[in-house]
């Protein structure tokens, strides 16, 4: 079964209507790797995956927009939004032994969120120290990463090389680099470190009028990247892609993102769609 890398499923966005929506999936053929955000949205990822076995996997990790306490996000749940989180080491260390869990995240950086310049050092130290222990987390439970990253690609790999005894997992089996919208010159420093490169909707967005030549910048990165190297997903409830967008997005609905990639490689469909699958299965030994 194809299988979207990278979804919310567990989140506020689906409460009405989660177990639908992953019966909706199912039923087109779809599994899905439902991520965790902080400690509560990863314990209620597992749970999903526990109900939903052999469809929903999980991730648990916490996505360093957590650590701002002026961020909310309405779609992710009242009850989650962020109070300046701190790392409870111990607490995802025992949800990350829970057999529904296949990798670590999402975790990583994110410049674009923080909101005061009086701040910044201060916030990019913080990010920098709680992405450090989830690192060694990743390394005590043998399990791959699901990294975010905003505006600090380079500021990322530079910390992860800087550690390398914490990333010990075979070339490809390290993680991957979560809805990646960068350029050519970025991915492939992460693809030389081991790292997978995830996609989402966003590839099959029009170029947007002020930055006409980001998108195609972006649109390089997947015909340049190695199709074995590539993870599909839909971040959803989060950017759905074209025709969808503006929508709610679904697991399912990933396959439009893999019709992108086809045309842009010029390959067929279903040869993207099961390379895609056997990337994501091997890199979370699903």
């Amino acid at each position: 079964m194809p299988i979207d890398s990278h979804c919310h499923v567990h989140f506020k966005a689906f409460q009405e209507d989660s177990d639908a929506i992953i019966e909706a999936s199912r039923v087109k053929g779809w599994q899905m790797i439902t991520i965790g955000t902080n400690l509560a949205t990863s314990a209620s990822a597992v749970e999903c995956a526990r109900v939903h076995a052999g469809i929903v996997y999980a991730t648990v990790g916490l996505h360093p927009v957590h650590l701002f306490s002026s961020y909310v996000d309405e779609l992710e749940g009242d009850a989650f939004t962020s109070r300046s989180d701190k790392f409870d080491y111990d607490g995802f260390l025992e949800l990350a032994r829970q057999p529904e869990v296949v990798a670590i995240g999402e975790t990583g950086l994110d410049y674009f969120h923080i909101e005061k310049a009086s701040e910044r050092e201060k916030e990019i130290a913080k990010q920098k120290e709680v992405f450090l222990e989830q690192l060694r987390l990743a390394h005590e439970v043998d399990k791959p990463l699901v990294l975010h990253c905003r505006d600090a690609l380079h500021d990322l790999a530079d910390l992860m090389q800087a550690h390398p005894e914490l990333i010990t997992r075979p070339a490809g089996k390290r993680g991957t680099v979560h809805c990646f919208t960068g350029v050519w010159e970025e991915a492939k420093r992460f693809l030389d470190m081991g790292f997978n490169i995830g996609f989402t909707g966003i590839i099959t967005y029009k170029p947007k009028a002020s930055e006409p030549g980001r998108q195609e910048a972006l649109l390089d990165v997947v015909r340049n990247m190695p199709l074995e190297r590539i993870l599909v997903e839909t971040d959803a409830p989060y950017l759905a892609p074209i025709p969808y967008r503006g929508k709610r997005a679904e697991p399912w609905m990933a396959e439009e993102v893999i019709k992108k990639i086809a045309e842009l490689k010029g390959l067929p469909v279903e040869k993207v769609a099961a390379q895609t699958e056997k990337n994501t299965k091997e890199l979370f030994g699903i």
